[in-house]
């Protein structure tokens, strides 16, 4: 870890003038673009009813607008022509009021509060507006996405003080800027999926010192979630991301990390580290966008990449999780569906991709440990592992009795039935990380601990 890459949080200032003419986005509505919204609101609810509504409701939902990156983007890029009166720019960007309004912006919340606004002032909704209320609430109220399928702290927790030896023995004494850690370290699989909590911008860096590969998602309220120590991040600088969008691969022994683990950081607007727990806890309790008092991180609610394909190609979905352990990213699909035109030929080109075992393919592979951990886990009471499958295949030993044999001669250890399960649950935590051997074990190295020599006694952790 870093002392933390800069970041650029949403400025707290009206827009002013730049030296080349060009308007300075900050957070406060320019004047120009208060009266197109006011405009809006007028024309809708007729001049009595807007007169009812409280200057306060009015100026929240227009600021809210406001913080909507394509508005903010075609206000920069087209200042001049608005500022000279083009009709034709103006009415872009009156039509984007609209529909930012109508819950096809980034903040679905703000649907919500302008159809509450004509609620109160008893304006009926229309079709469309009952449509996009439902959408938005129904996004808003929506769990936050898990970024990653576990919530174990894996290795340095927020506020951990530093060793004396640094944080890290690849680099020892080095302390990354930080005398206390500013991050939690949690014990991710390597090559699991890691998708975004929030709607916010994306940015991926690579060579960061410490994290290795670091990819942050910014809140549009300036807040940034950061992963550290990733494999690669899978989104374009400053690409868009809705809940649930992947972002990057979790990735083992990068940067600073020994082993498999994800650092999670969370910093305020002026870049300042905030406990992750505070944010992190509750989305793996389960918290709404509403709940969490983030209705805006809903995103748009509109489809994404990643649900399209869910939804239309399920089978590639379910395959890809059965045979890799979780979901396929959207470049997975595609891949698949160029070498296929239906669920059978999908499936038969999935089992036939390279497994992380040189001599297997990843059926080989799966059918190799479905038959190995059925018998390891009958004989000794726990899986196989990745060693074993592979010694198994290059022997030829594929079919449920030779792998039975193999286990009814290596397998027997002479060792008491306690102090086999004693000693097998004390080095089961060192084997969580592992790609794909969360709790396997070879029996040669229980016996080889119980007897006093060295084995697997050790595992990866995070320094």
């Amino acid at each position: 870890m870093s002392g933390g890459p800069s970041t650029s949080g949403i400025a707290l200032s009206s827009p002013t003038a730049s030296s080349s003419g060009t308007p300075q986005v900050t957070s406060d509505p320019p004047a120009d673009f208060v009266a197109w919204v006011n405009t809006a609101l007028q024309s809708r609810l007729g001049l009595t009813k807007y007169s009812l509504i409280p200057a306060s409701t009015k100026k929240q939902l227009v600021e809210k607008i406001w913080q909507d990156p394509s508005i903010q983007s075609d206000y920069v890029t087209n200042h001049q022509q608005l500022a000279g009166g083009n009709i034709s720019s103006i009415a872009i960007i009156e039509n984007q009021i609209q529909a930012v309004m109508m819950g096809q912006g980034n903040d679905p919340s703000v649907a919500i509060d302008y159809t509450n606004m004509l609620q109160a002032a008893g304006v009926p909704l229309t079709a469309s507006e009952q449509a996009n209320l439902a959408g938005a609430t129904q996004a808003v109220n929506a769990p936050v996405p898990r970024p990653f399928g576990t919530n174990r702290v894996s290795g340095y927790d927020y506020g951990a003080p530093m060793p004396k030896g640094g944080w890290s023995s690849k680099n020892p004494g080095q302390s990354y800027g930080w005398s206390s850690h500013m991050g939690i370290d949690y014990g991710t699989r390597a090559g699991e999926r890691i998708v975004s909590p929030f709607a916010g911008t994306a940015r991926v860096q690579t060579g960061v010192s410490g994290y290795g590969n670091y990819v942050t998602v910014t809140l549009d309220n300036g807040w940034v979630l950061g992963f550290g120590h990733v494999a690669a991040g899978e989104v374009q600088n400053g690409q868009r991301v809705n809940p649930g969008d992947l972002i990057a691969i979790a990735g083992a022994n990068v940067g600073s990390a020994q082993g498999s683990v994800t650092i999670v950081t969370w910093q305020d607007p002026q870049g300042r580290y905030a406990n992750p727990h505070e944010v992190m806890d509750p989305v793996f309790a389960g918290a709404t966008f509403s709940s969490l008092g983030a209705p805006g991180a809903a995103g748009t609610g509109m489809p994404t990449v990643n649900k399209v394909l869910d939804a239309q190609y399920p089978t590639i979905k379910s395959d890809w999780q059965t045979y890799f352990g979780s979901p396929p990213s959207p470049e997975d699909v595609y891949n698949v569906l160029a070498h296929g035109s239906s669920p059978a030929q999908w499936s038969d080109y999935i089992r036939a991709l390279p497994s992380h075992l040189d001599n297997l393919t990843q059926g080989q592979y799966y059918d190799m440990r479905q038959v190995a951990d059925s018998v390891s886990t009958k004989v000794l009471g726990h899986p196989s592992t990745d060693g074993i499958v592979s010694e198994l295949s290059q022997a030829g030993l594929t079919s449920q009795q030779a792998v039975t044999n193999w286990y009814n001669e290596h397998g027997v250890t002479g060792i008491p039935k306690e102090t086999y399960q004693a000693i097998y649950k004390a080095v089961q935590p060192t084997m969580n990380g592992i790609f794909n051997e969360p709790a396997g074990a070879d029996p040669r190295d229980i016996k080889k601990i119980h007897d006093g020599e060295p084995g697997h006694t050790g595992g990866p952790q995070h320094a």
